[in-house]
């Protein structure tokens, strides 16, 4: 061999050399799904979650970026986006964006959108599993932000979820859920349940843009605690054919409807809620047995309206300032509890000792017999508002502060 041959052969080698070192360096910039356990990487989330390495209880983690992807999660695991503001998932308006079918799964971190194409695509979808997490994701553009179907004990938090046909549909017996700290926004209804116990709706803020704000249908011994529900065109929460539900401490304004409607369901419990400019207040309808207690009905066009319901009981809530205080259809109630009535700003009698002298009649068969003469004091919502801010905040904070010492111990 001459040394023209000897040099043409050494920068072959050289060349093939620095092509293999060059892919070994290249591999993890152009790899951007990690598991974080198993210190393996991926090109796509669907790959990372199918590697027969990942298993139940790990961590895939997602690096900034857009991934058009219809993901199936069909193991106990933790898929952490880097930034949910940066960190997209984009359903590409064919299906499903996330769809989860195991037990344990947490999905945080990201922005899911554009999930449309099929009746019921969803950004996330969640059958039949329990212990799941939600937690801090961007949610746009869907036809279902969240969907839960015969799902039990999902916690869903401090998610924004955007311009969807309805931001959370529920149904199929799904029980034990919280859905805390949400923002509903703009979407043409807010939350939908129907067939589903025993869940928490907390703190969460609704606005929509087409109907109800909250939704419940055929939904029994559900809480609805500290809500924030403005500007529902239709109403602000309706409960039909439901029994044992209970709405305390919501603030419910600017419905065109009603804050609250009623319809055939039976012994719910409205306590301690602000209604308030809204076309009416609370509106039962062939509805029985449901306490009415300590709330502000303020500037509505009406503030009660009853209509074939009978044995309803109404005390301690303020009427001021609506329209017409109640209209009543057909309906015999108590307006009292024996002792205490309700504040009525247009009570023309006289007082004896804060308590009328006369009642206060509505019509021939309902008055309430102990009209007060001071309003009665309802929890400040203010001061719930800002309680949640700081918890919002703390939550916020806290799943930084894992995902930034995550990303530093992997």
């Amino acid at each position: 061999m001459n040394k023209r041959q000897l040099l043409v052969l050494i920068t072959v080698c050289m060349f093939c050399l620095s092509a293999c070192f060059g892919q070994i360096h290249a591999q993890p910039e152009t790899q951007t799904i990690h598991n974080l356990t198993s210190d393996l990487n991926y090109d796509t989330i669907q790959e990372a979650i199918n590697a027969p390495e990942t298993l139940d209880g790990h961590v895939i983690f997602v690096e900034a970026g857009t991934y058009y992807e219809n993901i199936l999660v069909s193991k106990s695991i933790e898929l952490r986006g880097d930034n949910k503001e940066t960190t997209i998932l984009d359903g590409n308006n064919t299906n499903t964006v996330i769809s989860i079918g195991r037990d344990r799964v947490t999905v945080t971190g990201f922005t899911i959108q554009n999930a449309k194409g099929q009746t019921f695509s969803a950004g996330v979808s969640v059958s039949s599993t329990r212990m799941g997490n939600i937690i801090e994701n961007n949610i746009l553009n869907c036809e279902i932000g969240i969907m839960l179907t015969g799902a039990s004990d999902v916690r869903m938090v401090a998610n924004t979820i955007r311009n969807c046909s309805v931001g959370l549909w529920m149904q199929g017996h799904a029980s034990n859920n919280a859905i805390t700290r949400n923002m509903f926004e703009d979407n043409a209804e807010g939350l939908h349940i129907e067939d589903s116990t025993s869940n928490s709706i907390y703190g969460n803020t609704v606005t929509t843009t087409g109907g109800e704000g909250i939704y419940l249908s055929n939904s029994d011994s559900n809480n609805l605690e500290e809500n924030v529900v403005t500007n529902s065109v239709e109403n602000g929460v309706v409960l039909t054919h439901c029994s044992e539900n209970t709405l305390i401490q919501n603030e419910i304004t600017n419905s065109t409807r009603n804050a609250v409607w009623l319809q055939n369901a039976d012994n719910n419990n409205v306590s301690q809620n602000i209604f308030q400019s809204n076309g009416g207040g609370v509106f039962l309808t062939e509805s029985q047995g449901c306490n009415i207690v300590a709330n502000d009905f303020k500037t509505n066009i009406v503030g009660v309206t009853v209509s074939v319901s009978d044995e309803n009981l109404f005390y301690s809530n303020n009427f001021v300032d609506n329209t017409e205080q109640v209209v009543n259809t057909n309906s015999v109630n108590s307006w009292d509890n024996g002792a205490q009535g309700n504040h009525w700003s247009d009570y023309q009698g006289t007082y004896n000792n804060t308590v009328g002298e006369t009642p206060y009649v509505i019509d021939g068969q309902n008055q309430d017999n102990f009209p007060a003469m001071e309003t009665f004091v309802i929890p400040e919502f203010s001061t719930m508002v800002s309680l949640l801010a700081v918890m919002t905040l703390v939550l916020v904070v806290t799943i930084h502060y894992k995902q930034k010492l995550g990303n530093k111990t992997a």
